[in-house]
């Protein structure tokens, strides 16, 4: 999946450093946030997902707390344990529809992901 004008994908694999967080999260994020009021975010984590380093861990917090009330539909594809927790953990503070799916079921992320159409 590519991209988009409310849409950003991302594919996790590996350990994410800040470089690879601010190039390939908080940069387009906030563009589409800030171009649209709202966006959405479709994250497919590899089997070789280890994780974030220590400091885009903590720019992902800092972020998190900045753009997360923004966010409208959140699709997880095979994420860690620790995501699902720490995703659960901070919906109260997100008015975002938030699902888990498993490897293979990413056409059905896809799908669930552009059936969104914000509200006027």
């Amino acid at each position: 999946p590519q991209t988009n004008e409310t849409t950003l994908y991302l594919r996790m694999d590996g350990t994410i450093t800040l470089a690879d967080y601010m190039e390939f999260f908080d940069r387009p994020v906030k563009t589409i946030a800030d171009r649209n009021g709202w966006y959405n975010l479709y994250v497919e984590h590899t089997e070789n997902f280890r994780g974030w380093n220590e400091d885009a861990a903590c720019a992902s917090f800092r972020c998190i707390s900045e753009y997360g009330p923004r966010v409208r539909r959140l699709a997880y594809v095979n994420p860690p344990d620790s995501r699902r927790l720490l995703m659960r953990m901070l919906q109260p503070i997100m008015s975002a529809e938030l699902r888990f799916f498993d490897l293979g079921e990413e056409n059905d992320a896809m799908k669930w992901m552009m059936a969104y159409t914000p509200s006027s």
